[in-house]
């Protein structure tokens, strides 16, 4: 199921939040600006749902909306993926490529929890660049419910790490 905060609809992602928490803008010298809105709540949250061990890819553009005013060259990428729970431990399907493909534009995130756990949490680091060097680093939250109770999933730290590759200009 696809749903946005406004109840569109269709498909197996849901997506929580789309509210810009932060804008930053910066000033050309033309009188114009570059404005990166970064659809934020909390970090942006997006929810898999259900916790059926199926590849979920997400882009970038899930993540962060850039709103390009004068200059059309921002470029946005992430640069980590971390997950509060092991890559495979008891009750969680027994897979292993929880985080994978990770790239700068996008990474496949499998929709799984443990079992016995409250919730697993994916952070998805990203950094956009203007193309007068500004830049602001985020973190995306990606979450996959134990249920459907309306418990808010706690991040338990980080169990693993996956690095992007470089994807600086």
């Amino acid at each position: 199921m696809m749903k946005r905060a406004h109840g569109l609809s269709a498909l197996s992602l849901l997506l929580v939040t789309t509210t810009a928490l932060f804008t930053g803008c910066q000033s050309g010298g033309d009188g114009g600006a570059t404005c990166i809105s970064l659809n934020d709540f909390e970090a942006a949250t997006i929810e898999l749902w259900p916790p059926n061990h199926k590849t979920h890819t997400l882009s970038i553009d899930d993540c962060i909306d850039v709103n390009e005013l004068c200059e059309p060259d921002v470029r946005a990428f992430f640069t980590y993926a971390t997950s509060d729970e092991p890559r495979n431990d008891t009750g969680d399907g027994n897979t292993e490529d929880d985080i994978a493909n990770l790239t700068c534009d996008s990474v496949d995130l499998l929709s799984e929890r443990k079992g016995n756990g409250d919730a697993r949490v994916y952070n998805l680091g990203f950094r956009a660049i203007d193309d007068m060097g500004g830049t602001i680093d985020g973190v995306c939250r990606v979450i996959v419910p134990h249920d459907q109770g309306g418990k808010v999933p706690v991040d338990s730290g980080e169990a693993y790490r996956e690095e992007a590759p470089d994807c600086e200009p």
